[in-house]
């Protein structure tokens, strides 16, 4: 055939190429495809390791024909978790059923459900060495090292794994060396993987580092967060293993203060003051008159020194009996709280159980007044 007679063929077009459903980076499709039965992996924070590890159970729970269970830090932890398992159901158009007004056995732990095509259910708890017994199937721990009792959790939660070769996806950021995380990462059954975030960003994460290193201003967590270094705790006033004895994730948040304004119970206040670049944190809690444990009531965050007036004029019997933190300029080296104005001092003496937890965090901060502890654990009068 001459060149003239090529004239005026159109070429044939290229056979068409198949798009991802979902975008996945080399290193998440790496993640979703492998098959180990035993996953470490210390991942970086923001680097889509719950994302990941989300959509890697759903499709093994449907190819595996399999129960997933997937055990959080908290309740708010676990509810992030299981959306982004319902959203990857709805991208891969899948038929679910996602129900989330269920209780774990009459315990006041909210228990997440999606039930997926062929019977198979993905069950989304907060973690403690209760919610983690009783069920057969593959498991899925997210932001290991953050459990509190994480021994007990891994004592209960293993023999989940017993029969039908359970799988285990094990994941987290590091979170100091005192902890069953850090020391599963040379278990030789584990296939274990390390992605810091210039990893993740040589294969795909577009992410501004240094600039992000700059903004964060503390180098020895940009390396725990970013380069998944697991540091010595043995320089700290408090270790991670004593932190997350003094948590309870099955008690219940209240994201919106105002839904407090009726509440008849006694609350206490505790605050934890920022000196120079943490921020600084109030905890309210409410006594439960009932057998169940108090509730969590609060959990703002405002950097030093401002705390909104707002809110203490929409939630008084909340800010009655508080501490306010001075606004005028003082030198770092002797910051000072003081009682609220106006507001009756209850002798320290009459609540001998209100103190522990406000006087930890101002100890952890170095800072002391002989007003403050006894300020920040009085009880919110009624209004």
């Amino acid at each position: 055939m001459t060149s003239n007679s090529l004239e005026g063929i159109t070429p044939a077009p290229e056979p068409a190429r198949p798009r991802s459903i979902i975008d996945l980076l080399d290193y998440q499709r790496a993640d979703v495809e492998s098959d180990a039965r035993f996953q470490w992996s210390c991942w970086a924070r923001q680097t889509g390791k719950s994302f990941t590890k989300s959509l890697r159970r759903i499709l093994r729970a449907l190819s595996r024909r399999r129960t997933q269970i997937f055990l959080s830090a908290g309740e708010r932890q676990s509810r992030e978790l299981m959306e982004k398992a319902r959203q990857h159901c709805q991208a891969l158009k899948i038929a679910a059923d996602f129900y989330d007004n269920r209780l774990f056995r009459g315990l006041s732990i909210r228990q997440l459900e999606i039930t997926l095509p062929g019977g198979v259910r993905v069950i989304g708890l907060p973690a403690n060495p209760q919610t983690a017994r009783g069920y057969s199937g593959d498991v899925f721990l997210d932001e290991f090292a953050m459990h509190a009792g994480d021994r007990d959790i891994w004592a209960a939660m293993f023999p989940t794994l017993l029969r039908g070769d359970g799988e285990l996806d094990v994941a987290s950021t590091p979170q100091g060396k005192s902890n069953l995380f850090y020391q599963l990462r040379d278990n030789p059954e584990f296939s274990a993987t390390t992605l810091t975030l210039p990893d993740a960003v040589t294969q795909g994460l577009n992410v501004d580092i240094e600039k992000m290193r700059a903004a964060m201003s503390d180098d020895v967590l940009f390396r725990q967060e970013f380069l998944c270094e697991f540091l010595d705790e043995s320089s700290a006033f408090l270790t991670y293993d004593q932190i997350a004895a003094c948590t309870d994730p099955t008690l219940t948040l209240v994201e919106d203060p105002f839904t407090l304004c009726d509440d008849p119970r006694e609350f206490f206040l505790g605050v934890d003051i920022g000196r120079l670049r943490d921020l600084t944190v109030l905890w309210v809690f409410a006594r439960n008159p009932s057998a169940v444990p108090q509730s969590e009531i609060e959990n703002r965050q405002w950097t030093f020194p401002t705390v909104p007036s707002s809110l203490r004029a929409s939630v008084p019997r909340l800010f009655q009996s508080t501490i306010e933190i001075r606004q005028s300029t003082i030198p770092d080296s002797n910051h000072s709280v003081s009682a609220a104005p106006d507001t009756p001092q209850s002798p320290a003496s009459n609540s001998p159980k209100r103190h522990s937890a406000t006087n930890s965090t101002a100890s952890a901060n170095g800072f002391s007044s002989p007003r403050s502890d006894a300020a920040a654990s009085t009880p919110a009068a009624s209004a």
